[in-house]
């Protein structure tokens, strides 16, 4: 009987916090700021990160697909640089 009560007591402080609206879904944080990936060639991102910021400011086609990906696709700015990084290849 003793086991009864406890195992009820505890259930239901557990549970309200099952509920709550506050609790972060699949283990991670919207508020976080976009990263780019580290997945691959270390080297090669390094190298294709500022051509692709600079190709993205002084050439049209580049700058017009770098728009086209913020704004239509709603990617956030890092991400279409990346974008760019691999169109670059």
């Amino acid at each position: 009987m003793a086991n009864r009560v406890a195992s009820c007591c505890i259930r239901s402080t557990i549970q309200p916090r099952r509920w709550s609206k506050f609790r972060p879904e699949n283990g991670s944080s919207p508020h976080k700021k976009p990263r780019l990936s580290k997945a691959g060639n270390r080297y090669l991102r390094i190298a294709l990160y500022m051509p692709a910021l600079s190709a993205t400011r002084h050439d049209s086609q580049v700058r017009a697909y770098d728009q086209h990906l913020v704004k239509t696709r709603g990617l956030k700015k890092i991400q279409a640089v990346c974008a760019v990084m691999r169109k670059l290849l």
